[in-house]
């Protein structure tokens, strides 16, 4: 007991002793503030960038080719979508432990 009281006059050495041991928790770095508003936006952008990317289908198509048909417009930007996405899926395996064509 007499550790924990000498402990306790410490709070923030305390605060960290409690987190890793106790609640299995990682301290967070000093700079943990930026780091994760960098990693938020870094998280943004991929989403909207690589989100966005199945949809060029649906804008690409009819601004390039603005007499076909609406049924074949719709069937063009189908296939686009599925080779973006395929395309996503194996730029993806490069991360990941899965083959490229499965992934």
């Amino acid at each position: 007991t007499q550790v924990i009281q000498t402990m306790a006059k410490y709070k923030d050495f305390f605060v960290d002793v409690m987190m890793q041991q106790e609640l299995e928790l990682q301290v967070p770095e000093d700079d943990h503030v930026q780091e994760s508003m960098r990693e938020g936006l870094i998280m943004f952008l991929s989403f909207a960038a690589f989100g966005a990317m199945p949809l060029l289908g649906y804008v690409v198509i009819p601004a390039t080719f603005p007499d076909l048909g609406e049924d074949l417009l719709f069937q063009a930007a189908c296939v686009v979508t599925g080779c973006v996405l395929f395309l996503l899926g194996s730029i993806k395996s490069k991360f990941a432990a899965a083959h490229w064509f499965y992934s």
